[in-house]
């Protein structure tokens, strides 16, 4: 096990052009894969590979428990919260869907990346200013109503340095514009594979929770706050943190 300098050192010029390396190949794979068959099964099957391949060279063992109520073909919106770069292998591997990212639209422009994002269906988020952000989200509810899409938002906004940071609306509202199902995710450890803002990257253990589906049928934009406090609670609490207070204040307003 390196430490110290010595391991920081290490990750800057093995682990992390290792691991990039490899994404970029299992990208270029992909594209020119899913150029020749355009089933939405190729997609999948090469995200799921390029999880256990990266996770596995650097080290990284996911224990994943719930999402027994996740319906094969049903579209959901996963909320999780969000504290490295490393959660979106860790999540492509451990829901039992096929994932698409709510993506800054520069990453779009990105190569490689921006190839299998665009290829993939995932969804570009423009942050540029608020009203910008919002005409995101709601294509982006369009396309998951119309294409029958599940997408994972992290709610906290960025990563997180410390715990969970408080919760914003996008994700709520994104699910009710689509008549879709929130579920709740926790995502623990990844801080300590790759912390935000960090180039030492190292193995390590992380666990993924993953909730039941919280229906939004019958809510409209202006349950958009209720629902978040909702879905943070349980968020939390499937991280390990203390969620009852945020549960008391939303769930009951949730029930009318």
């Amino acid at each position: 096990m390196r430490s110290g300098r010595l391991g920081h050192a290490w990750s800057l010029v093995f682990t992390v052009p290792i691991a990039l390396t490899i994404t970029g190949l299992m990208i270029l794979l992909a594209v020119i894969h899913s150029s020749i068959d355009r089933q939405d099964r190729v997609g999948l099957g090469w995200a799921r590979a390029w999880s256990r391949i990266v996770l596995g060279f650097i080290g990284v063992r996911v224990s994943a428990a719930g999402g027994q109520a996740i319906a094969a073909g049903d579209s959901y919106v996963f909320v999780s919260n969000h504290a490295s770069l490393i959660d979106i292998p860790v999540l492509v591997g451990a829901i039992p869907a096929h994932l698409r990212f709510m993506a800054k639209r520069e990453l779009m422009r990105v190569p490689f990346i921006g190839w299998w994002l665009r290829h993939d269906g995932h969804l570009p988020v423009d942050r540029a200013d608020p009203r910008a952000a919002m005409r995101s989200l709601l294509e982006a509810a369009d396309a998951v109503r119309r294409r029958g899409l599940s997408v994972v938002v992290f709610a906290e906004g960025s990563r997180s340095r410390s715990g969970i940071q408080p919760f914003k609306d996008g994700a709520a509202l994104l699910a009710i514009r689509a008549g879709v199902p929130v579920v709740p995710v926790a995502v623990r450890g990844t801080d300590r594979v790759l912390p935000a803002k960090s180039s030492w990257l190292r193995g390590g253990d992380v666990r993924v929770r993953i909730g039941d589906p919280i229906p939004t049928a019958g809510l409209d934009s202006k349950d958009r706050r209720r629902l978040t406090g909702a879905v943070e609670a349980e968020v939390r609490r499937l991280y390990g943190e203390s969620g009852r207070e945020l549960l008391a204040a939303s769930g009951a307003a949730l029930e009318k």
